[in-house]
């Protein structure tokens, strides 16, 4: 079992209307981080931080639709504790040749000054375009690619388990 869910968000104009949100964002835009920083080398994307109190009719539709996901998610596995957003939320668009390429995963957490703390569990990942000449992603302990579908979400766990870029 590898812990890999897929779901499809059926309503693919709700993929476009995402991207227009990341295009037309200018207050969360940023260039794309990881711990260690600004590094396209290791990351090369434009990210839009987006958080589940959006008052954005898009980005509240998203975020009943991931509810949804995650409700047949832990179903499915049988988890019974509580699944909350606690992160902000990225819209990555990665240029031709980008992508996040080093292998990583989300258990990343906060520093409460004596120790690093993460209550996320479970992570999604949308592909709001098709990329049919590359885009995938590759996770290293299941020996599992994905290509890049509109509309396609995978969820899973955010430990150590589930390395991809």
């Amino acid at each position: 079992m590898n812990f890999i869910e897929k779901y499809t968000i059926r309503d693919k104009k709700l993929c476009d209307e995402l991207i227009k949100y990341h295009n037309d964002n200018k207050e969360y835009k940023r260039e794309g981080v990881t711990l260690t920083g600004i590094d396209k080398n290791v990351k090369d994307s434009i990210d839009v931080i987006f958080h589940n109190t959006s008052k954005n009719e898009s980005i509240q539709k998203y975020f009943n639709e991931i509810s949804s996901f995650a409700q047949q998610y832990m179903h499915k596995y049988k988890i019974i504790s509580n699944l909350n957003t606690e992160y902000g939320n990225n819209i990555q668009y990665y240029p031709p040749g980008g992508g996040y390429k080093d292998w990583h995963y989300e258990r990343t957490g906060i520093n409460n000054g004596f120790h690093i703390i993460s209550h996320r569990q479970l992570v999604y990942m949308t592909y709001l375009n098709d990329v049919n000449d590359g885009g995938e992603t590759q996770f290293m302990n299941q020996n599992s690619k994905f290509k890049h579908q509109k509309g396609l979400t995978l969820i899973r766990p955010t430990d150590f388990t589930h390395y991809h870029r």
